[in-house]
């Protein structure tokens, strides 16, 4: 794959590729397919080097340097050398021979080659199995692999960026079998924790009425909110973990305490619980938030945990703090969203980090002016919390994505068509770099650190040649 993404690149005809034993693995088809490509790249005028066993690779090559006469210490020499006819046609001139283990005796052995080090013939066991493979072979134009050709459209072609964009997910077919009966973590492992523990709160909301239907349209989380959708949510519930499903609400701040919940509830540590889990924090906690709320959270393996007559009053006196709240005051969108209010300041401050970062920040300064210069007339979205969107004027889909609020530094991702960025084309540039997968193909990743990075002439190139793609 990345040798075929090659031939797509513009070729000076100046590159050496070292390739070592390629065919390992391949079938045999898909070795006659690496010999086009390789065939492709000395057309166009590379050199190839290959470190190979597999005979129909090295009857192909132009030359061959043969080492040997064994493996490891019994090796090393310069055993033969020349075109393949060459090589094949010295296995019948030698009439001694060194063999395997240090025997002697009349055999058909390789050309007599004198290694400058060593003086003593070798033998090419190379040129002994080759002989008859070229003598059982027919000369023919070698195959080259056409690019232009191949990826050419076809009647027939399925866009693989397609492929799917209409189905529906299990959580939008079924959320609620999704989050109460199938419920899977993250990674894949089924959940532990009792399906029933989520509906039996769930119906005990629906009894307090007030609330809208609840939302069961996400991979990991299900949402309650007031029926007349002020305020915010009421409830999350994350259901991806293994062995608990965690009950998140909102109520107004100060309206509980942990203690009293922790004296209400008594629900045991996860060390005191016959349970592959560990730590002694409570599993029920409540903290207030610097806005006008507060959180309390509820850890949950079993259902018989939360059927109780005290969760019954948490969630009546949780309902009349949630309102309590929503109904009486208006919430100020920069507290909430500073980064829609705030736009490019809040992407240029140090809020909103998960924890000090470790890079200058001038950084990003730096990286939207050779943006900037790339595309002056671009358009910017500065309304997500963690990532800035660049567009060209009149194109859909991301020129640039700039990601602000890592610990370890300003990521760049620039989405490109697949094979039109080589790895080696990044490898000078920024802190850590990689080509990659991305959902609109390819994409170049870069994380830069320092400013003096972003100020390398070879990102504006690339930049420059991206924007000229673009047009």
């Amino acid at each position: 794959m990345k040798l075929a993404a090659e031939l797509s690149r513009p070729q000076s005809g100046r590159t050496l590729y070292l390739l070592d034993e390629p065919t390992t693995g391949l079938h045999f088809d898909d070795i006659a397919k690496l010999l086009k490509v390789l065939n492709s790249l000395v057309d166009q005028g590379n050199t190839v080097v290959v470190i190979e066993h597999n005979l129909d690779v090295i009857k192909n090559a132009d030359w061959i340097i043969d080492l040997g006469p064994e493996a490891g210490a019994e090796g090393g020499w310069i055993v033969a050398q020349g075109t393949p006819e060459d090589v094949a046609a010295s296995a019948a001139k030698g009439k001694r021979g060194i063999g395997r283990s240090g025997e002697t005796g009349e055999k058909k052995v390789s050309r007599l080659f004198r290694s400058p080090v060593s003086p003593d013939p070798q033998r090419s066991y190379t040129a002994e199995m080759l002989a008859p493979v070229l003598a059982n072979s027919v000369r023919a134009e070698r195959e080259s692999f056409d690019v232009a050709a191949e990826t050419k459209a076809k009647k027939g072609d399925t866009d693989l960026t397609k492929v799917g964009r209409g189905t529906k997910l299990p959580w939008q077919t079924d959320g609620e079998r999704w989050h109460t009966v199938d419920r899977f973590t993250h990674d894949g492992k089924p959940c532990r924790w009792e399906g029933s523990a989520l509906t039996c709160v769930l119906d005990e909301i629906a009894l307090l009425g007030g609330f809208a239907e609840p939302n069961f349209n996400h991979r990991s989380v299900v949402e309650v909110m007031p029926a007349t959708k002020a305020g915010g949510w009421f409830l999350h519930v994350h259901t991806a973990q293994e062995w608990w499903v965690k009950f998140t609400f909102r109520v107004k701040k100060n309206s509980f305490t942990t203690a009293e919940l922790a004296t209400q509830f008594n629900l045991p540590t996860a060390d005191q619980l016959d349970l592959p889990v560990y730590g002694n924090e409570p599993r029920v906690v409540a903290q207030n938030l610097r806005l006008p709320w507060q959180e309390v959270n509820f850890k949950v393996h079993w259902k018989k945990e939360i059927d109780v007559p005290a969760f019954r009053k948490f969630l009546a006196d949780a309902k009349r703090a949630f309102l309590a709240q929503s109904g009486t005051e208006k919430l100020n969108p920069a507290d909430l969203t500073p980064w829609k209010v705030l736009g490019k300041k809040w992407h240029l401050a140090k809020k909103g980090f998960s924890s000090p970062p470790v890079w200058d920040l001038t950084v990003l300064e730096r990286l939207i002016e050779r943006l900037n210069e790339a595309a002056p007339e671009a358009n910017w979205d500065w309304e997500n919390k963690q990532v800035v969107s660049v567009r060209l004027n009149g194109d859909e889909a991301t020129f640039a994505e700039i990601y602000t609020k890592r610990p370890g530094g300003a990521d760049l991702v620039l989405p490109t068509e697949p094979g039109r960025v080589a790895l080696g084309r990044i490898a000078s540039l920024g802190h850590e770099r990689e080509v990659a997968s991305h959902r609109m193909g390819e994409a170049v990743r870069m994380r830069f650190t320092e400013a003096s990075q972003v100020d390398e002439s070879a990102l504006r190139e690339l930049l420059l040649e991206l924007v000229g793609g673009r047009d």
